[in-house]
């Protein structure tokens, strides 16, 4: 897929965080991981990604599209709402060509951070994608 025109309005060239978003308080970390508020951002293209993400989605072929379709129609499995320096979640979802992917993903009040996205290996975890076998 080609990044350059498959990105949204994403500061590309920025590594940059907002670090005034560390001042959110614990209670706001235990109720921040919203799917609803999560797609909200995703359609809202309030999404941030740094040029060194682009460069592992490419080399996993996950392209921009099947991120958005996983945030979209995908569930959360797990939060991490001690994660610094913003609460992140796992969300396990579909593409419209099947594929099931990982999307880890940080939230802020005003944007959604992509982490890390990729094909969960059937290996390390069990068939439905939601746990890792060494958790069971």
């Amino acid at each position: 897929s080609d990044w350059s025109s498959d990105v949204c309005s994403s500061d590309l060239s920025s590594n940059k965080s907002n670090k005034s978003n560390k001042s959110f308080k614990k209670e706001i970390y235990q109720t921040i991981m919203d799917i609803q508020k999560i797609r909200k951002f995703c359609s809202d293209d309030s999404i941030e990604i740094t040029q060194h993400m682009i460069m592992r989605f490419q080399q996993r072929h996950i392209s921009y599209t099947d991120i958005k379709e996983v945030i979209l129609n995908g569930e959360i499995i797990k939060e991490y709402s001690d994660d610094k320096p913003y609460p992140s979640c796992l969300i396990l979802g579909r593409t419209r060509k099947n594929r099931v992917l990982h999307v880890v993903a940080g939230l802020t009040e005003e944007k959604l951070w992509l982490i890390t996205a990729y094909e969960p290996e059937k290996i390390l975890w069990d068939e439905d994608f939601r746990t890792r076998k060494e958790e069971r």
